[in-house]
């Protein structure tokens, strides 16, 4: 296996794990702090941030867990 690979994956999945952990921080703030005027001029908006902030912490755990799996799928393939 390349090392190179391993660390694009952990690499993407930290990145996308990190904004998603960013985009609820800035959501969580919206909702609840002194934003909340601010929040309801973009109340249609909101579910699809949520939505989006979801989706990018779910993504990030998957690339994640793929660049630690990465060595085990290639020696399998490899090897069958």
């Amino acid at each position: 296996m390349i090392k190179g690979e391993k660390k694009t994956f952990l690499f993407q999945g930290l990145k996308r794990f990190s904004l998603g952990i960013k985009m609820a921080i800035l959501l969580t703030k919206l909702m609840y702090g002194r934003y909340k005027n601010f929040l309801g001029v973009f109340f249609k908006k909101r579910q699809i941030a949520i939505n989006h902030a979801i989706n990018s912490l779910k993504i990030g755990i998957l690339c994640f867990r793929l660049g630690i799996k990465m060595p085990l799928l290639k020696a399998r393939l490899f090897n069958a």
